[in-house]
């Protein structure tokens, strides 16, 4: 079953090196659109310095890392599970010998890693090096960053399987499935940082998986105090199983009766 998995990925994986010149058009509109949100942000930093606990260096590092990650999450959102249950497609997926949810993410696991090392890595390299900014992680912080981002991709995974099995019982899902999405990009704080965050908003954000999903792998980046590193990887492994267990319960539910209109 492993070795299923393992293909899956593979064969995900080798799709996205298809698309070599898309993906070096991507790395040049995340790098054009950054520029701009690092100048803005950097701007509000001017007019209220210390704002959030962020400086000059940590504005561009939230910055690159934001533009990083937009392709590995898929923070604009996406419909895959969504289209198949529309047109049908997903009966033909039921028929194979292997876990319905664990086919979806070794597929995911394939395009994230990908983007990561293709378009992701580059990236935030650029930006540290057209910005000049060191960024100073020690061993143990780096192994964090990885356990943490890992935690993160799944989580982000079981959040859009959730919004994408609402199609399950709508005729058309994708305007939940699109306010879903809109919901946690401003709350993971990809849209502006969740220290700009009012007081209350902040507390209110820690309490929804949201900042598991990119706010703790970027406080672990910025290399937060070691002793807080383990109490941001428990929340994410707690929110991760609280996803993985709403995501297969769901579809759980919306598979024990399947209609396919049309055919």
């Amino acid at each position: 079953m492993i070795r299923a998995y393992w293909k899956l990925a593979k064969t995900s994986f080798k799709r996205q090196m298809i698309y070599r010149a898309a993906n070096l058009a991507g790395i040049a509109t995340n790098l054009c659109w950054g520029f701009f949100r690092a100048y803005l942000l950097l701007a509000v930093l001017e007019a209220s310095p210390g704002v959030g606990g962020y400086d000059h260096d940590s504005i561009i590092i939230y910055t690159g890392f934001s533009q990083a990650l937009t392709a590995p999450l898929k923070v604009f959102g996406w419909w895959d599970l969504l289209r198949t249950i529309k047109s049908g497609e997903i009966i033909s997926d039921f028929c194979k010998p292997i876990d319905f949810y664990g086919m979806w993410y070794a597929r995911d696991c394939g395009h994230a890693v990908y983007q990561l090392v293709a378009r992701g890595l580059p990236l935030m390299l650029l930006f540290l090096a057209i910005f000049r900014i060191p960024l100073r992680l020690s061993a143990s912080m780096g192994l964090a960053f990885l356990i943490s981002m890992t935690l993160a991709l799944q989580i982000s995974f079981s959040w859009r399987m959730i919004y994408n099995a609402m199609a399950f019982w709508t005729l058309d899902a994708k305007g939940v499935a699109a306010m879903a999405n809109i919901v946690s990009l401003f709350l993971m704080g990809f849209i502006i940082p969740v220290g700009f965050f009012p007081p209350w908003l902040q507390q209110a954000v820690q309490l929804t998986p949201f900042p598991a999903m990119f706010d703790i792998p970027l406080a672990i980046l910025m290399d937060v105090p070691g002793t807080e590193v383990l109490l941001l990887l428990s929340r994410q492994v707690f929110w991760m199983l609280i996803l993985i267990i709403a995501a297969r319960c769901l579809l759980h539910i919306g598979t024990k009766k399947v209609v396919i209109q049309g055919g």
